[in-house]
Protein backbone atom coordinates (compact mmCIF):
# COMPACT_ATOMS: atom_id res chain seq x y z
CA UNK A 1 0.00 0.00 0.00
CA UNK A 2 1.50 3.28 -1.07
CA UNK A 3 1.11 6.76 0.33
CA UNK A 4 -1.03 7.59 -2.68
CA UNK A 5 -3.50 4.81 -1.76
CA UNK A 6 -3.69 5.99 1.85
CA UNK A 7 -4.35 9.60 0.75
CA UNK A 8 -6.99 8.41 -1.70
CA UNK A 9 -8.74 6.41 1.05
CA UNK A 10 -8.64 9.39 3.41
CA UNK A 11 -10.01 11.64 0.66
CA UNK A 12 -12.88 9.29 -0.07
CA UNK A 13 -13.79 8.82 3.62
CA UNK A 14 -13.65 12.46 4.81
CA UNK A 15 -17.35 13.25 4.09
CA UNK A 16 -18.46 10.28 6.21
CA UNK A 17 -16.11 11.20 9.04
CA UNK A 18 -17.28 14.81 8.84
CA UNK A 19 -20.95 13.76 9.08
CA UNK A 20 -20.33 11.45 12.05
CA UNK A 21 -18.27 14.10 13.85
CA UNK A 22 -20.86 16.78 13.12
CA UNK A 23 -23.70 14.66 14.43
CA UNK A 24 -21.79 13.89 17.64
CA UNK A 25 -21.05 17.59 18.10
CA UNK A 26 -24.68 18.52 17.44
CA UNK A 27 -25.92 15.97 20.00
CA UNK A 28 -23.60 17.37 22.65
CA UNK A 29 -24.52 20.99 21.94
CA UNK A 30 -28.26 20.43 21.70
CA UNK A 31 -28.56 18.20 24.77
CA UNK A 32 -31.74 19.04 26.60
CA UNK A 33 -31.03 20.92 29.79
CA UNK A 34 -33.28 22.57 32.30
CA UNK A 35 -32.78 26.13 33.57
CA UNK A 36 -30.94 24.68 36.58
CA UNK A 37 -28.39 23.08 34.26
CA UNK A 38 -29.39 19.49 34.92
CA UNK A 39 -30.01 17.19 32.00
CA UNK A 40 -33.33 15.49 31.51
CA UNK A 41 -31.75 12.17 32.47
CA UNK A 42 -30.66 13.68 35.80
CA UNK A 43 -34.20 14.90 36.40
CA UNK A 44 -35.65 11.48 35.60
CA UNK A 45 -33.24 9.82 38.03
CA UNK A 46 -34.21 12.32 40.73
CA UNK A 47 -37.89 11.62 40.07
CA UNK A 48 -37.31 7.86 40.37
CA UNK A 49 -35.47 8.33 43.68
CA UNK A 50 -38.30 10.52 45.03
CA UNK A 51 -40.91 7.99 43.93
CA UNK A 52 -39.02 5.20 45.72
CA UNK A 53 -38.87 7.29 48.93
CA UNK A 54 -42.59 8.01 48.67
CA UNK A 55 -43.39 4.32 48.11
CA UNK A 56 -41.29 3.32 51.13
CA UNK A 57 -43.18 5.79 53.29
CA UNK A 58 -46.54 4.57 52.03
CA UNK A 59 -45.52 0.96 52.67
CA UNK A 60 -44.60 1.84 56.27
CA UNK A 61 -47.98 3.52 56.73
CA UNK A 62 -49.79 0.49 55.26
CA UNK A 63 -47.85 -1.90 57.51
CA UNK A 64 -48.67 0.22 60.56
CA UNK A 65 -52.36 0.22 59.66
CA UNK A 66 -52.34 -3.55 59.18
CA UNK A 67 -50.81 -4.03 62.63
CA UNK A 68 -53.41 -1.74 64.16
CA UNK A 69 -50.97 0.88 65.35
CA UNK A 70 -52.73 4.15 65.78
CA UNK A 71 -56.19 2.73 66.15
CA UNK A 72 -58.12 4.17 69.00
CA UNK A 73 -60.36 1.95 71.05
CA UNK A 74 -63.78 3.45 71.59
CA UNK A 75 -64.37 4.49 75.17
CA UNK A 76 -67.46 2.76 76.49
CA UNK A 77 -68.95 3.79 79.84
CA UNK A 78 -69.88 0.44 81.34
CA UNK A 79 -72.34 0.70 84.12
CA UNK A 80 -71.49 4.29 84.91
CA UNK A 81 -74.56 6.43 85.22
CA UNK A 82 -74.58 10.13 85.71
CA UNK A 83 -77.04 11.67 88.08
Amino acid sequence: MTVRDILLAMYSWWPFILMVGGSILAMRVMRQRTPSGATMIDLYEQQIAETRRTNAGLERIAAALELGIGRTQPQVNRGVETA
